[in-house]
């Protein structure tokens, strides 16, 4: 009996080896899913199909196959026979794919032994030194795992013991110096000097800590927190109690965070670097691993200044439009109206990137619904308290001179006069911390905003009796019990744009609203454009339902533009680049060179224009900024807020970042001068020089 792929391969009314080259495209690429039997994947069955046999090098030589290979090896229950195959018929593309399916970093991986084996024994000489240099790479690995693991179970803290001790390590090693975290730091025990390490690196690295640590099984309650602060925390700042073991633990604590970060640093710049980035080539000399770096892969170039010129772009629509907002009046007007103003025009720009970008505007899952703007608020209130009462009072003393501790110490004393909690962790118990937050709910009885206000907070947070996918970075808070704790050094310095965006593009990926927001970004799209004057078609099914829809076709000055747009999370690893290129844009390529033949096939014609006199682009529109202005299979990929800013006649915002109440001037916009201004980059070769020579100056 056929198989799903033995079957469609039957159907591809080309030739043999075409045929070959489009039945992988279909496994990887084909939005609707074959019917598959159970316990099975489309990967392994895909590789017992019939036709396998007769590939040949120049097939298995293809990005296509290549990948999909790296597919099939994670799941486990590999052909030896298959794999001798390959390898003997595409040992490159064989090492490339053992590489890309990322089994070299998984200690876990059951047929590892299937793969070295091969390797061992292989003919090849080249898959005997792939083979030991994997093997290398995953003993190191295991080597400084095995001492973190060591030393963890040694120490044995418990989760709250390691948030203390966390935030004596940022104060005493993070904040001395507020310029210190802009370009990395030397860490204490840092096994690898040579590479610094930045603040967000060593934050997650206590997430990590604290995740990889088993809750205490007794009732965490205020006064448990407040007793741990007493014999763990204040000797080191009163220098009353410090005992040598107490001084060991928290040296030891140090240790432990330099082997978390090292271990981070071997896996996404060593592991995932060689899996992911075949630039990167190591080889064994003398028993000695040395890198051979080939050309540098620029899928992130400029990424971060584009990152922060699109920031400030949401800054400046959130200033201006903050002002309309009904929470203008309730503003508090005395000290703390610049740190509420910042607050308020910072949750203006998310919810205007929310809803303009990604196309959401309320959240709804798990029977909660709340407003987003009081959700977004409550975060960008809490980061300006923490930082004009903590962070700011503390750089103040230590740029007198005041040593960190006794920095700290002297922030807990004041606080102690007038009633607040001026400890580097706060807590609280959650019904006291959602009443607090209850004030800027703005409609419902009293009763009802407490209860909002307690779901946006757990909307917010991290139970540490749960498994919990989200980290400190899109998920600030941590929950346990009744009590509700935060590190207002961590929560006063982190990006919550950055956060609020991962929360629902990775952590809320399957919320009920996902279909409705898609459908929101395709028709603001579209009616921009529209706007213009120009044709459109949004959301267009052809009647051959292979082609699939196609999100936006705009038609003007002879001139059509097809696009296919994409929603993305912020990538954080160089995995995450990886699979977003090979599984988001290749597949986004693969469908729109469909839906381009379609345009201008049977779709112009039957609009009467003459597709001779038409000049076709492609564009794949994505809301991330990696492989931005490349072109991935003859499209061209751009980031949806970099259009949004062409299309609102923005191009020209930096000139009125400090010109209060002043919009950049609108005129009658050329489809071609769009065409041409986007293609030729022009907008990110006018910002970035001005970008660079302000940071220079």
């Amino acid at each position: 009996m056929l198989n799903y792929y033995e079957k469609r391969y039957q159907t591809l009314d080309i030739n043999h080896s075409s045929a070959l080259f489009q039945i992988v495209e279909i496994l990887l690429y084909q939005s609707t899913p074959p019917k598959l039997p159970e316990n099975t994947n489309k990967f392994q069955i895909f590789w017992q199909s019939c036709f396998i046999a007769e590939l040949t090098s120049v097939h298995l030589q293809h990005e296509n196959y290549r990948i999909a290979f790296a597919q099939y090896l994670p799941y486990g229950n590999i052909s030896r026979e298959l794999c001798e195959k390959f390898a003997d018929t595409c040992t490159e593309s064989f090492i490339s794919a053992v590489r890309k399916s990322g089994i070299i970093s998984n200690s876990q991986y059951t047929d590892w032994e299937t793969i070295t084996e091969l390797c061992h024994t292989s003919k090849h000489d080249v898959l005997q030194d792939f083979i030991a240099v994997a093997e290398r790479l995953r003993h190191e690995y295991q080597q400084r795992l095995k001492m973190y693991n060591s030393l963890k179970y040694k120490l044995n803290l418990s989760q709250l013991t390691i948030m203390l001790y966390s935030s004596l390590y940022t104060y005493e090693y993070l904040l001395p110096d507020p310029d210190s975290g802009s370009h990395g730091i030397r860490i204490p025990y840092q096994i690898d000097s040579a590479c610094p390490v930045t603040s967000d690196k060593l934050w997650q690295t206590f997430d990590t800590i604290i995740h990889q640590t088993f809750p205490t099984q007794k009732t965490v309650t205020e006064k448990s927190i407040a007793l741990l602060c007493r014999n763990k925390l204040m000797p080191f700042l009163l220098g009353e109690g410090l005992t040598p073991l107490l001084i060991q633990e928290y040296e030891q604590f140090k240790q432990l965070v330099a082997l978390r970060v090292e271990l981070d640093l071997y896996l996404n710049f060593v592991f995932y670097s060689y899996s992911y980035q075949e630039n990167t080539e190591y080889c064994l000399s003398n028993g000695e691993l040395h890198l051979n770096n080939l050309e540098k892969e620029n899928s992130n170039e400029y990424f971060h200044e584009k990152f922060s010129i699109i920031e400030a772009y949401w800054q400046w629509r959130g200033m201006l439009e903050c002002q309309e907002t009904p929470y203008v009046y309730r503003m508090d007007r005395g000290k703390n109206f610049e740190g509420n103003l910042i607050a308020l025009s910072s949750t203006q720009a998310v919810i205007s990137r929310l809803q303009e970008v990604f196309g959401i505007y309320e959240h709804i899952s798990n029977q909660q619904q709340f407003d987003l703007f009081e959700a977004v608020l409550s975060l960008m209130l809490s980061q300006q308290f923490y930082w004009q009462y903590f962070i700011q009072p503390f750089t103040v003393m230590r740029e007198r001179g005041i040593p960190p501790f006794q920095a700290l110490f002297l922030l807990l004393a004041d606080g102690m006069m007038t009633g607040e909690n001026r400890l580097p962790i706060t807590f609280t118990d959650k019904k006291r911390k959602a009443d607090r937050m209850s004030d800027w709910v703005l409609s419902g009885s009293k009763t009802a905003k407490k209860k909002r206000a307690a779901e946006i907070l757990d909307f917010w947070s991290q139970d540490l009796r749960k498994l919990c996918k989200g980290s400190f970075q899109e998920l600030p808070y941590y929950q346990i019990d009744n009590m509700v704790l935060s590190l207002p050094h961590r929560f006063a310095s982190q990006n919550l744009h950055t956060a609020v965006i991962n929360h629902f593009r990775k952590l809320n990926k399957n919320r009920a609203t996902l279909t409705q927001e898609t459908s929101n970004m395709e028709q603001q799209l579209g009616n921009l454009f529209q706007k213009q004057g120009w044709q459109v078609f949004t959301q267009h099914n052809p009647e051959n339902n292979s082609v699939g829809e196609i999100d936006i076709i705009v038609i003007a000055d002879n001139h059509v533009l097809v696009i296919e747009l994409k929603s993305s999370f912020i990538k954080q690893s160089v995995r995450e680049i990886y699979e977003y290129k090979y599984f988001v844009l290749n597949k986004a390529a693969y469908q729109l060179s469909r839906k381009c033949a379609y345009v201008q096939n049977t779709l112009l014609p039957k609009l009467g224009y003459t597709t001779e006199n038409m000049t076709l682009h492609s564009w794949i529109v994505d809301t991330t900024l990696e492989f931005d202005h490349q072109y991935i299979s003859g499209h061209l990929k751009i980031s949806l807020e970099e259009l949004l800013i062409h299309l609102n006649q923005h191009t020209c915002f930096t000139e009125y970042l400090f010109e209060p109440n002043q919009m950049p001037p609108r005129t009658t916009m050329k489809f071609t001068k769009l065409i041409k201004e986007i293609e030729q980059n022009c907008f990110w070769q006018t910002e970035l020089p001005r970008l660079l020579q302000h940071i220079n100056n």
